[in-house]
């Protein structure tokens, strides 16, 4: 039998795990454990697509967007600064074109790195992962000014 997720969160990952009327073998653990995989898969090619479509952010951009949207997110390992592998999100804020990283632990979902992680600091490594406009980046939610 053939499990298609078409979900792209977890709160839906395991309402579908619910509501589904499948058996693996007989095997419940096996069903979820199927259906994660598939959602990290999916998950993957998602964030492939979002990385490859985003060009130098820039302010027209952040205009655009959704408050709140989530435009980048990935997983990184970077020695110099974490010294272990990181999730990370870009989100536009609910404010005034604003946005921001925000990192946790790879286990984490990604709503508890939106509500909860981490904002991250380093200039160098936010524009690495996030490239972006001097503008842009003026916009960057911060404690400090520059």
């Amino acid at each position: 039998m053939k499990l298609e997720l078409k979900t792209k969160s977890w709160e839906n990952l395991f309402k579908c795990i619910r509501q589904s009327k499948f058996e693996i073998e007989g095997n419940f653990w096996a069903a979820i454990q199927h259906l994660e995989t598939q959602f990290e898969e999916q998950s993957k090619k998602n964030l492939e697509v979002v990385n490859q479509s985003l060009t130098a952010l820039n302010i027209e951009d952040l205009k655009k967007m959704t408050p709140g949207k989530i435009f980048a997110e990935g997983l990184i390992k970077d020695a110099r600064i974490y010294n272990q592998e990181i999730r990370w999100l870009a989100k536009r804020g609910e404010g005034y074109h604003d946005w921001a990283v925000y990192y946790h632990t790879p286990e984490k979902s990604r709503t508890f790195i939106e509500q909860q992680g981490d904002k991250m600091f380093t200039e160098e490594v936010i524009r690495n992962l996030v490239p972006c406009t001097d503008e842009a980046w003026a916009m960057y939610r911060r404690w400090y000014t520059d």
